[in-house]
């Protein structure tokens, strides 16, 4: 991975305990940034029609995640 910002040389500066007080604040904005139920694991079966076969389909306009049965799910 690049490191076009330099920040490599600014991490390895740092002492362990700044290392880790710097990781906690990246984890806490990144975490603050994800999309509301970013973290949900997929239903056991569709919402809509129960069949235990489902892909994910993205997200709808509340950010919540979109899934569809395989059965169900037609192309074009």
């Amino acid at each position: 991975m690049e490191d076009r910002f330099g920040y490599g040389a600014i991490v390895r500066a740092m002492r362990p305990e700044e290392r880790e007080e710097m990781l906690g604040l990246l984890l806490e904005a990144v975490a603050g940034e994800m999309p509301a139920g970013a973290e949900e694991e997929p239903p056991e079966a569709c919402p809509r029609c129960g069949c235990p076969r489902t892909v994910r389909r993205g997200r709808d306009a509340d950010g919540a995640q979109s899934d569809v049965a395989i059965l169900n799910w037609t192309v074009g």
